[in-house]
């Protein structure tokens, strides 16, 4: 098994205000979705990619693979589950053989080509893969007691991203140790099993689509670095 992508939409995204998950909302000229996932499917170093999507929108995500024209390499849709880590279990479950796993968030939609190549690379490089992180923008506080509140040294902090991408063994044996629960992404999994990934440099611009104002912004961003999905 070479590497593979798992591209994970099925949320439905309360927060982003939208009548549909948004994973699914149109970004200039297609779904917020396809937009890694092109980046994916243009990797020469991924085989094959999988979209985890609402059952209610499985024939949708069909259809937008057959209109963007993916028949170059296998895209396939699979029902998502009732949290992230269900939906991730959902995909990788019946999957075989080595090579690594790279699990992505569908709200990050300015995944770009040069970023993935230099994670997947690395992951190569690494017994269990990598994680991207990014430093905090902002000055974070930690809640204590009665509202008293202590700043949190930056240099301490990191912003975790995806693509995290992971020895394929590796991530179903945490996995399949973990059905059942609800965590948030895979190196929290990692971590719990003793098993760390290497964290490495994330990009700025690959951020999270979370609230309804965001949806503009980003496609401005997408207009600026010139998506491949654009071309």
């Amino acid at each position: 098994m070479g590497d593979i992508a798992v591209i994970v939409g099925g949320g439905k995204g309360e927060r982003a205000k939208q009548e549909i998950p948004k994973a699914f909302v149109n970004l200039i000229t297609r779904p917020m979705i396809a937009y890694s996932a092109q980046v994916f499917y243009d990797s020469s170093m991924i085989d094959e990619v999988i979209l985890v999507v609402p059952t209610e929108l499985v024939d949708a995500a069909r259809m937008m693979i057959d209109a963007i024209g993916w028949d170059e390499k296998p895209v396939h849709v699979v029902a998502s589950g009732n949290n992230r880590q269900a939906s991730v279990y959902n995909a990788i479950h019946d999957l075989q053989g080595g090579g690594y796993i790279a699990v992505h968030d569908a709200a990050r939609p300015a995944l770009m080509p040069e970023h993935l190549e230099a994670l997947l690379i690395q992951a190569h490089e690494h017994e269990i893969g990598v994680v991207p992180v990014i430093p905090p923008a902002d000055l974070i506080y930690e809640k204590g007691p009665s509202d008293l509140r202590r700043a949190m040294p930056s240099r301490t902090i990191d912003r975790v991203q995806t693509p995290q991408i992971i020895s394929s063994l590796v991530l179903r044996f945490v996995h399949a140790h973990e059905e059942g629960g609800s965590y948030r992404d895979e190196s929290t999994m990692l971590l719990r099993h003793k098993k760390p990934p290497l964290f490495v440099p994330g990009d700025s611009r690959n951020w999270k689509v979370t609230e309804a104002h965001e949806f503009a912004a980003m496609e401005g961003l997408l207009y600026h670095l010139q998506h491949p999905l654009l071309q």
